[in-house]
């Protein structure tokens, strides 16, 4: 199993260019994907603008049947 672990679009400290241009080297080093994972803040978890944009990109890349090997992953999830 490989996993790529991207930043996502709109984060401090990188171009959304520089993304696409790690994602895509990254891919085209293995050749293909079974899944992608999506995260998302629990303690927010809404679609934001960087959240909206990532999915765009994905659906451009890949065609929106890119859903259909997609896991939403909650993160930052806190037991009470």
């Amino acid at each position: 199993m490989i996993i790529i672990d991207t930043p996502g679009f709109g984060k401090k400290g990188t171009s959304d260019y520089q993304t696409l241009i790690s994602i895509a080297k990254s891919l085209n080093t293995i050749g293909y994907v079974h899944t992608f994972v999506i995260n998302v803040d629990s303690k927010d978890p809404k679609i934001d603008d960087k959240l909206e944009a990532t999915i765009k990109v994905l659906i451009e890349m890949f065609s929106p049947r890119f859903f259909k090997n997609s896991i939403v992953c909650f993160t930052k999830f806190e037991n009470s």
